[in-house]
């Protein structure tokens, strides 16, 4: 069998839900949208979860102000930096490549939306309940991201998002975009 040559990249989590913080996750393991892009012939780069590695299992749900720090930005442009030089070694060869598939609503992995909130300082249940309550979802793009577009976009690659609010029925956005 021949290759296709078509090559998507994806977040870390669509391939492996268990990277999400504790309790967010709306779906076991694997994104259902994963067996679709093999079906259809597609390679996929799975993308480093940059917030993994920092934070660990344990971590909190955090928003766009608590990443978008010097140390943060500067891991995010190594990594980005490394799944650049893939995709330029794919397209020397002639392979397509894209779209990557982000998920809006992640501080790192938003591509239209992200996350915005006061967090930071000492957090009790009260703060904590009142913290919550002021999270919301805002335009942009996570911080992840935006090393990867600086580097991705003038190659060509398009990006799309699932929507991590209803990850399942946003599944149909992404497979609008492929060829």
């Amino acid at each position: 069998m021949e290759r296709s040559r078509k090559i998507v990249l994806v977040a870390h989590c669509l391939l492996n839900a268990n990277s999400r913080v504790e309790g967010i996750a709306r779906y076991a393991g694997v994104h259902p949208l994963i067996g679709e892009l093999a079906e259809r012939g597609y390679g996929i780069i799975q993308l480093p979860c940059p917030e993994l590695p920092v934070g660990g299992c344990k971590r909190w749900a955090a928003t766009i102000e608590q990443y978008d720090t010097p140390h943060y930005r500067e891991r995010c442009e190594i990594l980005a930096e490394e799944i650049a030089m893939q995709v330029r070694e794919y397209l020397r060869c002639g392979y397509q490549v894209g779209p990557l598939v982000g998920v809006d609503g992640s501080p790192s992995c938003g591509v239209l939306e992200t996350t915005s909130g006061p967090w930071g300082g000492y957090v009790d249940a009260e703060r904590y309940a009142e913290l919550s309550a002021a999270k919301s979802r805002v335009s942009g793009t996570g911080v992840f991201m935006r090393s990867l577009a600086a580097r991705l976009e003038p190659l060509g690659v398009a990006f799309v998002a699932i929507d991590d609010r209803d990850p399942l029925g946003t599944a149909g956005r992404v497979l609008g975009h492929l060829a």
